[in-house]
């Protein structure tokens, strides 16, 4: 929209005419200029605050305070047992359960009541007391792990030192728990190095939606079909369905016992006897074999 100085076609018949106009087109060239300038400022300040508004600051944690253009108010401290920090001019304020934004503003306002007119406060956590993160669901190590002392990680550093997500876990839907809030966010590791981790929070890797895998075991012996046996993906079968897999008993086959090889962690084999007729009699509780085993049925004495 042109102004009455920029239309050729507008004549101005008087002073007072004349000064509205020069004030119309003052205030559009101001507000052109200055909208720029204050949108820059609030993007500056919406990336120095994200994150911080979800965490609480606790006792043992650092915080530094600047005034801007005021190079002697300032302050380093850490938050100690009272929850609270003496600030310059304005003195003890307590701290503690506040987010950095809730006490930018609170800063704010009490410097600007005695002191400032228009103060520009900035609050940053420069350190965190000693507390753990968690890391759980299909990563290589779940646990609990150290918070560093200085500084902050993200979710992709967290989930590193877990020892990585494991191929079957889902990259794509990490979710976030909050100590201090509730329900949860969801993030894919391609964005874990912008979602910032704090103190006392919970990573849980879910793993995808089954890929058809099966587990195998081996029946031998006397049996009507020895060999291999699936498992299927729980993984087990009790003793019973595991003999009717694999054909039941031949016509020599000892009915009353049973040998289950079974793999240790070390390598070797561990051996078992099975009262198979008071499995079968429900005498004995009911025996299962899981991936690796070796059921044998050996010939009867008799």
């Amino acid at each position: 929209m042109k102004t009455c100085l920029q239309n050729p076609r507008l004549q101005i018949t008087s002073p007072s005419r004349l000064f509205a106009c020069l004030a119309t087109g003052l205030l559009m060239i101001f507000t052109q200029l200055w909208a720029p300038a204050q949108e820059a400022g609030q993007t500056a300040q919406t990336s120095q605050t994200e994150g911080t508004e979800i965490y609480r600051l606790q006792r043992g944690d650092n915080i530094t305070m600047k005034v801007y253009e005021e190079g002697d108010i300032g302050l380093s401290g850490k938050v100690g047992k009272s929850g609270s920090l003496s600030f310059p001019l304005i003195g003890s304020v307590y701290v503690k359960g506040h987010t950095v934004p809730e006490l930018e503003q609170k800063l704010r306002a009490l410097y600007q009541k005695d002191y400032y007119v228009d103060p520009k406060i900035s609050v940053l956590i420069t350190g965190y007391a000693g507390k753990t993160f968690h890391v759980s669901g299909a990563v290589e190590h779940p646990g609990s792990y150290s918070y560093p002392e200085e500084g902050t990680i993200n979710l992709a550093q967290a989930l590193a030192m877990g020892g990585g997500i494991d191929p079957d876990g889902n990259t794509k839907a990490i979710a976030v728990f909050r100590a201090r809030q509730a329900g949860s966010s969801t993030h894919a590791i391609s964005s874990g190095g912008s979602v910032i981790i704090y103190p006392g929070d919970t990573m849980v890797v879910p793993r995808l939606p089954s890929r058809n895998i099966s587990y195998v075991a081996t029946v031998s012996g006397e049996v009507s079909k020895p060999g291999n046996i699936n498992l299927g993906e729980v993984g087990k079968m009790d003793l019973i369905t595991a003999l009717a897999m694999a054909g039941g008993y031949s016509r020599i086959a000892n009915q009353k016992e049973a040998i289950i090889q079974r793999k240790t962690k070390s390598g070797s084999y561990q051996i078992e006897t099975v009262r198979l007729k008071d499995v079968r009699d429900g005498k004995a509780p009911m025996v299962y074999i899981y991936e690796g085993d070796i059921l044998i049925i050996k010939e009867s004495r008799w």
